[in-house]
């Protein structure tokens, strides 16, 4: 049997847990994961492996040699209906059954259930940027099919490290356990499709095969489901085309694929022919939405006075260059003058639009310089800031991630170049 060790960047933990399994287990074979890809590395293994169950550990735990004969007597009580067992070690920690999965301890999983179809595997970087949370991920997934049986054990000494909290990082834990949660209690997405939906959410990406999968995840995971998804693909030379085909059987989502590459603002043009919603909601390929982000919008949209815009706040996440994101708080917007978004450039996210308003203004400007591939985000709001209504939420409902490979980023230098047009164009 292969039991991994999930390392959290400690290899002198890793080192401790791996000598008291070889000392408790020598049969076992320890085999220490990387901090980053974990879910690659796991799958990659398990291609080959033909044994019927396998361990995870977490780097800093220590296992005595009494554990060997209870994990013997728990291969025995791995009933087929199981997808396998989870060791907490004690003294236990009480949990909800809501919260049942924050209990991070050893596992003990049945491989035939991890690995078999439709989800082959664990959930690799593109449908979940958190490599903490592989395991967690797996775990909700199976409960749709399975059930987990918990046990406590004092055979296991656990690391004083919380695991699940990266320089007490409480907003990841907290966002990743609610958006997984709810994505894999949502059941079948198809009965969910609404004829008239409230919001319809538009998706434009191109070349971003790596970071769509978790965008869409999020959507799905909403709490709030009057909704629709419009993606639009500016001809892709990457993997996107292939990742769409697979989305075709959910009939809440539509892919539109360009001719030729037009740019974000005609992308977005396009949707905006397309959408049945009342309000549309942009959702940018690199970011996410929070679990409740349909249901605040929503809540605003319908309890107020008519208005043409809402904003709110979001959590801004960078990303290094392995990959790996790092939280840097929350971001709040000033109030919205047109003569503010020309100058400053801000970032606003999440922004849903009313449909009507967008098409009598006929929606995004593609005669701009760089014909709307460039900062056609800040232009319309600055348009609408004009001459419509708009209404701020002072909540976080949207991640946005800040990576140096980001068109904005790349062409940071242009940003004043094209403020000054649109001043002199007086749009």
């Amino acid at each position: 049997m292969i039991a991994f060790i999930i390392t959290r960047g400690s290899q002198l933990n890793a080192l401790q847990t791996e000598l008291s399994l070889r000392d408790a287990l020598p049969e076992i074979t320890p085999v220490r994961l990387p901090v980053l890809d974990t879910a690659a590395k796991l799958n990659d293994i398990l291609a080959t492996y033909d044994e019927p169950f396998f361990l995870t550990f977490y780097a800093g735990d220590t296992i005595k040699p009494a554990f060997k004969e209870q994990l013997q007597q728990w291969q025995t009580e791995m009933v087929h209906d199981l997808a396998g067992i989870i060791i907490q070690p004690l003294p236990a920690v009480h949990f909800e059954e809501s919260q049942k999965f924050e209990c991070v301890g050893a596992i003990l999983w049945r491989t035939a259930n991890v690995i078999a179809e439709p989800n082959n595997g664990f959930t690799e970087r593109s449908h979940l940027p958190f490599d903490l949370y592989v395991l967690i991920d797996k775990q909700f997934q199976l409960l749709n099919s399975y059930s987990w049986l918990f046990v406590t054990t004092d055979t296991i000494v656990p690391s004083k490290a919380d695991i699940l909290h990266w320089k007490n990082n409480d907003i990841e834990k907290k966002e990743l356990m609610l958006l997984l949660k709810n994505l894999y209690a949502q059941g079948d997405h198809q009965q969910d499709k609404t004829l008239n939906p409230l919001i319809s959410i538009v998706l434009c990406t191109y070349n971003n095969a790596n970071y769509l999968p978790w965008a869409i995840r999020s959507v799905l995971a909403q709490s709030y489901k009057n909704w629709e998804l419009i993606i639009v693909d500016d001809r892709s030379t990457d993997g996107t085309q292939a990742l769409l085909n697979t989305l075709e059987k959910d009939p809440r989502i539509q892919c539109l694929i360009q001719e030729h590459n037009q740019g974000k603002a005609a992308c977005l043009n396009r949707a905006l022919m397309k959408i049945k919603g009342s309000w549309l909601l942009e959702l940018d390929a690199d970011d996410w939405l929070t679990v409740d982000c349909l249901q605040k919008l929503a809540d605003e949209a319908c309890g107020m006075e008519p208005v043409d815009v809402i904003y709110a706040d979001h959590h801004e996440w960078t990303e290094r260059l392995n990959g790996q994101l790092i939280y840097r708080g929350v971001n709040s917007p000033p109030t919205l003058t047109y003569q503010g978004l020309l100058e400053k450039g801000l970032a606003i996210a999440p922004r849903m639009f009313l449909t009507k308003s967008l098409k009598d203004g006929n929606g995004w400007n593609t005669s701009a310089p760089w014909n709307g591939r460039l900062y056609e985000d800040i232009e319309i709001l600055a348009r609408f800031a004009k001459t419509e209504t708009l209404h701020y939420i002072p909540l976080p409902l949207y991640n946005r991630r800040i990576r140096s490979s980001s068109i904005t980023h790349i062409h940071t230098q242009e940003f004043k170049k094209w403020s000054s047009w649109m001043l002199d164009q007086n749009f």
